[in-house]
C-alpha cells in the first residue's frame, strides 16, 4: 500500500517535521491522533485531519481514473 509522508507547516527546533498518517492498511489509526495532538495541540491536529481529508479524496479520485480508464480500454477492444 501506499504510504503518505506529509511535510506539515510545524517546526520543531527549526527542521520540518514529518508525518506518516498512513498504515499498511491505508487506513489512519486514531491513536496517532492524540500522540500527534501532544506535539502540535488543537490547530495542528486540525491541520493534520485537514490534510488526511485532501489525501483521501485524492485516493477516490485516483480509483475513479483507474476505474475510467479500464472501462474505456474495453470499450475500444470489443
Amino acid at each position: 500500500m501506499i504510504r503518505a509522508i506529509y511535510l506539515l507547516s510545524f517546526f520543531k527546533n527549526n527542521e520540518p517535521r514529518f508525518v506518516d498518517l498512513s498504515d499498511t492498511f491505508g487506513y489512519i489509526s486514531y491513536m496517532k491522533y492524540f500522540r500527534y495532538f501532544r506535539y502540535f495541540g488543537y490547530f495542528g491536529l486540525l491541520r493534520i485531519l485537514q490534510i488526511h481529508q485532501i489525501h483521501q479524496t485524492l485516493r477516490i479520485l485516483q480509483i475513479l481514473q483507474i476505474l475510467r480508464d479500464t472501462s474505456d480500454t474495453s470499450d475500444t477492444s470489443g
